[in-house]
C-alpha cells in the first residue's frame, strides 16, 4: 500500500477512488496528520475512464429482456 504524501496524493487519491468504483467496494484513504495541511505538488490528473465488458453487457441485457418478456 503506497504512502500518501504531497508529491503523490493527487494521483493516489484518483487511483484509489477509481479502484473503489471499479470494484464496487469502499475505499479507505489515510492521510498522515503531518501532511494534512501541507501544500500539494501540482500534478495533472486525468479521470479514469470506466469501460463495460461488451460480452458481459450483451449477456446481461439478453437475460433481462428474456425475464421481462416472461412477466
Amino acid at each position: 500500500m503506497p504512502v500518501i504524501n504531497p508529491d503523490n496524493c493527487m494521483l493516489e487519491m484518483e487511483r484509489v477512488i477509481a479502484e473503489a468504483r471499479r470494484n464496487n467496494q469502499p475505499a479507505y484513504i489515510v492521510i498522515p496528520s503531518d501532511y494534512a495541511l501541507a501544500p500539494l505538488t501540482p500534478t495533472e490528473v486525468r479521470p479514469a475512464t470506466l469501460k463495460s465488458n461488451e460480452s458481459s453487457l450483451k449477456k446481461a441485457v439478453a437475460r433481462y429482456n428474456r425475464a421481462d418478456k416472461s412477466r
